[in-house]
């Protein structure tokens, strides 16, 4: 593996052993199963849809994030290799511009490969398009970045999230047998809450959702509080607070003038 990595996508070790063993798992897991991986945030999940691109080179891999800037960083920090390239964009935003209102037409035929879009978007404008790329068998997985927001977010403001789990239901219907997508769910943070929602909506059949799991302990915020005070000597004890921060420092306040 690490010669294929090394080989692909430049780079002569893993981040850590959490994100070698999700890899594996993710290029070798049965097509009719769920897998929901578990890494620390920069621990680098975005490399396994990547390579997930590559190994189904000329299939769409769908990949679900929650905001439009996050579908733009990914795409903007896609290693320049030939198996990832495509004459769209990547980010979809509603048919934006000329790129971005070519790419249903891509989905069905496997030739969008990596596309980063909304929920909004996936259950929305891009169904169609999705369910023939998967009658087509040219769907090789759905990928559910940050998916602890399908709970978080799906069961309140956003409940599109949670209404992926009738597109994936549908999607997996209609692909013909043995080339049906991995579905995939991504996350630095899974409670018990989430988990519970992501076996329920993702699972398929009677066998619950895989789990690869690396997550570690992280340091916690240090809170301090202090009473009302006067203008004056709030901003003292905030100058004395600043001497016992680590640098660089970002110090918000509430009045342009105080900036």
């Amino acid at each position: 593996m690490e010669e294929w990595g090394s080989h692909w996508f430049d780079f002569d070790k893993y981040r850590g052993p959490g994100q070698a063993m999700a890899l594996r798992s993710v290029l070798h897991m049965p097509k009719d199963k769920t897998l929901l991986v578990i890494l620390p945030t920069g621990e680098g999940k975005s490399l396994l849809y990547q390579a997930l691109a590559v190994q189904e080179n000329k299939k769409t891999i769908a990949v679900v994030v929650p905001t439009v800037a996050l579908a733009y960083d990914q795409q903007n920090s896609l290693p320049e290799i030939e198996e990832l390239k495509t004459k769209n964009n990547h980010a979809y935003v509603g048919g934006k511009d000329e790129k971005n209102a070519s790419i249903p037409t891509s989905i069905p035929t496997g030739e969008q490969g990596l596309l980063f879009a909304a929920p909004e978007s996936f259950v929305g404008s891009l169904r169609n398009p999705l369910v023939k790329a998967a009658k087509n068998g040219n769907l090789g997985a759905v990928v559910v970045d940050e998916a602890h927001l399908v709970y978080a977010w799906g069961s309140d403001f956003r409940s599109d999230y949670q209404k992926l789990a009738a597109l994936i239901s549908e999607l997996r219907s209609k692909a013909p047998e043995g080339k049906n997508p991995k579905i995939i769910c991504l996350s630095a943070t899974v409670d018990t809450e989430s988990l519970e929602t992501l076996n329920s909506l993702f699972s398929y059949g009677e066998e619950s959702i895989s789990i690869i799991s690396s997550a570690r302990l992280r340091p916690e915020l240090d809170i301090w509080v202090t009473p009302p005070v006067n203008s004056e000597e709030r901003k003292n004890r905030v100058l004395e607070a600043l001497r016992y921060l680590p640098r660089p420092a970002i110090l918000y306040v509430t009045e342009q003038e105080e900036a």
